[in-house]
């Protein structure tokens, strides 16, 4: 239904489950601190996730992609608990990551909507 309303929905989707993926990804390449973002460390790590971003996101056009790593830098924990849920989901249903991903993308398309809207 949503893609009958929004062309562009299939589109949005694949760009919040690269999101996801890079979140998942830089998540992986640290420490796990309970500790949140702070000073040197909190800055590299947003540098690092940008350029991940930003490679992962080349063939995505501009304007699209500088909206997603907005919508990411906003909303980190909201990107972060979606790339945990897809995990969880990929690890329980035997390692499909598209199906995993489109599962929790549906679940969490509310907020999503809101978040990739700016409101």
């Amino acid at each position: 239904m949503l893609n009958k309303l929004n062309p562009f929905a299939k589109k949005q989707d694949d760009l919040a489950q690269d999101a996801a993926q890079v979140i998942e990804n830089s998540n992986n390449a640290t420490t796990s601190d309970p500790v949140k973002k702070k000073g040197i460390i909190g800055g590299l790590k947003d540098k690092a996730v940008e350029k991940m971003l930003e490679k992962q996101l080349a063939s995505v056009p501009p304007a699209q992609r500088e909206m997603l790593m907005n919508a990411i830098k906003k909303n980190p924990d909201f990107f972060e608990r979606i790339a945990n849920k897809i995990k969880e989901e990929q690890d329980r249903n035997g390692g499909n990551q598209m199906a995993a991903s489109m599962k929790v993308m549906r679940e969490n398309q509310g907020e999503l909507m809101k978040i990739m809207s700016g409101k």
